[in-house]
């Protein structure tokens, strides 16, 4: 039985049982069932120490207490018991897993932008400038609309901020400057539509009730944008913050956009 002994011995301890525990438990094995006392003497651990040792083996489930005076111990059914604590260990895997997931996602974020730099050779602040505002964007798009040489294309849904840039788009066209809007039209916007129609803007219909993005692209060059994380709802909005961006890459996408809703846009007489 000694060689039988250590080496089911062994197996507990690989199987995470401290030292006391899988000598308790051999010692049952070995008995049948017992008393603490006497498995206190077939094991070797202090008398003291057995009980603790005992009451934790039947809270993992491998050790039953069959009462009377003094308490006596034997063992669950083995297949059971492992198959319990298998599970057991199982979940806290999974557990332990999901935390680590949690941890390198959160690491992840935080590192992705140093690496995206180093790899590409591009500071996050070269694709995007966070403007903290929409009374930013619109300061910022002032700006830009000064700036325009050749074209401007604007893409908002009821363009309620128009009379903000009004006047610097009337300027534009005088230079011979090409305005587009894409918009949407219906009666509520009706009469802005007319106010940029007789300015000389070209408007168009964007071909989508509502679209989550609002623009503002300079000479195919420069770009001020805003996404929307949802419809307005009673004319608030729920926004992610607005940006503005002379990356290439950027200002190409949102032209690409811009572009493929014009053509789709039906023409406003």
């Amino acid at each position: 039985m000694r060689g039988e002994r250590e080496r089911i011995i062994s197996k507990l301890r690989e199987l995470g049982f401290p030292e006391y525990e899988a000598l308790a438990y051999v010692a049952l094995v070995e008995l049948g069932e017992g008393t603490a006392e006497e498995v206190s003497r077939k094991s070797g651990i202090p008398l003291p120490r057995v009980y603790s040792v005992l009451d934790s083996l039947e809270r993992k489930g491998f050790v039953e207490v069959l009462g009377g005076r003094p308490k006596r111990y034997s063992l669950q059914d083995p297949r059971r018991a492992i198959g319990d604590y298998l599970e057991e260990k199982r979940r806290e895997l999974e557990e332990a897993y999901e935390r680590l997931r949690r941890l390198w996602d959160d690491l992840y974020r935080l590192i992705e932008p140093y690496y995206m730099a180093h790899r590409l050779e591009i500071e996050p602040e070269e694709l995007m400038i966070p403007l903290s505002s929409l009374d930013m964007a619109e300061e910022k798009t002032r700006e830009l609309i000064k700036s325009a040489e050749e074209e401007i294309s604007i893409m908002s849904n009821t363009f309620s901020w128009a009379d903000k840039v009004l006047d610097l788009l009337g300027i534009a066209v005088g230079k011979g400057i090409r305005v587009k809007v894409l918009m949407r039209v219906d009666d509520l916007t009706m009469s802005r539509v007319s106010k940029l129609k007789a300015m000389g803007i070209d408007v168009r219909a964007h071909p989508l009730s509502w679209y989550p993005v609002r623009c503002t692209i300079v000479d195919s060059r420069r770009a001020v944008f805003v996404i929307w994380a949802k419809p307005p709802i009673k004319g608030v909005g729920y926004i992610y913050r607005p940006h503005y961006t002379e990356n290439p890459g950027m200002v190409k996408l949102l032209s690409d956009v811009f572009n493929l809703y014009w053509e789709r846009g039906e023409k406003v007489s």
